[in-house]
């Protein structure tokens, strides 16, 4: 798994982009810092279908929405989890995990997305995908 690192800077990143012609290649999702689970990004996005990239006060998730297509989502950094989500059947889903919730709450944001997506799938976690979404290359 992929250690986290978080920057302390104030102004706005230019990596923090959600222009989809910005993110639709692996080589340039790489270049502006973009993680997964995965050590392999590509491994991340095509068999996870998620990836990252957390900036100073908030994270951009690029999730797959199905058939190659992928969207994008931005969340503040301060989220508050159990309110954001607050339909979550938080028991069940530290059971799937096997996590207590102490646990499951301590972990940086990305990894409980992540865990939320994986249970409860992109709809419930992000909303509906109205678009067909963008391709990413992965040469």
């Amino acid at each position: 798994m992929n250690t986290m690192t978080t920057t302390t800077t104030t102004t706005i990143q230019p990596n923090m982009t959600t222009n989809t012609d910005d993110l639709n290649s692996i080589a340039k999702l790489e270049t502006l810092g973009y993680t997964g689970s995965d050590a392999s990004l590509e491994i991340s996005l095509l068999d996870y279908d998620l990836a990252w990239l957390v900036g100073a006060t908030e994270t951009v998730f690029i999730y797959s929405i199905g058939n190659g297509r992928f969207d994008r989502c931005t969340l503040s950094n301060d989220v508050v989890v159990s309110r954001e989500w607050n339909w979550v059947d938080f028991d069940a889903l530290c059971a799937f995990i096997g996590l207590d919730k102490v646990g499951f709450f301590a972990r940086p944001l990305p990894f409980i997305v992540f865990d939320l997506l994986n249970y409860y799938g992109y709809e419930n976690v992000f909303g509906s995908s109205y678009w067909e979404g963008f391709a990413i290359d992965c040469d």
